[in-house]
């Protein structure tokens, strides 16, 4: 079990409490940390130790409607499989906002029905929401202000929840342009099992119905700055299908030092202040699944691995 120590903020100054640089470097050494500080000089003190800098967040965004003429020629073809599928299943998508369904009946038809059992099956934890309280903190926190139903007829097979957001002041493009918002982010995905082959189709017409309310960009969702191997495929799909890529930093800077298990692989995006750009590092995935990856990032690969591995999963929405 790989701890997740987050420190600074209140906690760091408490009466009694060594300094947050201090508490960081004690539990290194035997625990994975990240550590969140505000001052340059605890950056630096943290760097020198061997921590790594890296995004609170990689964000990928596709302008609405998706254009698939701007894709490669063999992706387009992909993504039309895909669409064919959807209409042949005879799928539309709704747009509710969430204050018109209620908490009540969204947990009723879309959470346990269709989230819950996404989760489950792949292993993934969007937001904590694998947990009842964590998806009930989510939709009363006003984060999250529209539901994507998906029927097939009067059957509902899928959902996306979705929430209103703007631009981060410390939002950088890695690829692309910086959008302009608000927009709407990506939260939560689930679409039936038996409709697999319309996955990608949904995200187009997702980005379809935005477009028609009015919105010019539609966030995919943000993920970590750690992949796990066996989620690559999904981050790579995001990355494929989008026309930007910003990484995110927040008000405090973000480090990272972590034990290294072999039984994890990983990888890891480092930022490189200095070129203002994010550094892949592999850690045990193999190199196929790895550069990828990388290649979509825009930036040059790192070949050596890291020792460190990631606490947690990934916190994506898909």
């Amino acid at each position: 079990m790989v701890d997740l120590l987050v420190l600074g903020g209140a906690s760091a100054s408490a009466p009694g409490s060594p300094a947050v640089v201090e508490q960081a470097l004690l539990l290194a050494g035997a625990h994975s940390v990240r550590v969140e500080v505000a001052s340059a000089a605890e950056v630096r003190a943290l760097v020198a130790a061997g921590f790594v800098v890296a995004p609170a967040a990689i964000e990928s965004f596709v302008r609405t409607p998706i254009d698939l003429d701007t894709r490669p020629r063999r992706y387009r073809r992909t993504i039309r499989a895909s669409l064919d599928a959807w209409h042949a299943a005879g799928l539309a998508i709704e747009l509710v906002p969430l204050s018109a369904l209620g908490i009540d009946c969204f947990l009723e038809t879309v959470y346990f029905p269709l989230f819950l059992r996404t989760m489950y099956a792949r292993g993934i934890a969007p937001h904590g929401a694998n947990q009842l309280a964590a998806m009930v903190a989510l939709l009363e926190s006003g984060e999250a202000t529209t539901v994507a139903l998906v029927r097939a007829g009067p059957h509902l097979v899928g959902a996306a929840l979705l929430g209103r957001a703007a631009r981060d002041a410390s939002a950088h493009a890695l690829r692309g342009d910086l959008p302009t918002g608000p927009w709407e982010q990506g939260l939560i995905y689930a679409l039936h099992d038996s409709l697999q082959a319309c996955r990608r189709a949904f995200m187009i017409e997702l980005a379809r119905a935005l477009a028609g309310s009015g919105a010019s960009w539609f966030s995919l969702g943000r993920d970590a700055a750690w992949c796990e191997e066996g989620y690559d495929g999904v981050f790579f799909e995001k990355l494929h299908l989008a026309d930007s890529v910003v990484a995110a930093f927040g008000e405090r800077t973000a480090l990272f030092s972590w034990a290294a298990t072999d039984d994890e692989h990983f990888m890891f995006f480092a930022w490189d202040q200095t070129a203002r750009a994010l550094r892949p590092r592999n850690h045990g995935c193999s190199e196929d699944r790895f550069a990828p990856i990388a290649a979509a990032l825009g930036a040059p690969r790192v070949a050596v691995p890291l020792a460190p591995a990631p606490p947690l999963r990934p916190s994506a929405a898909t």
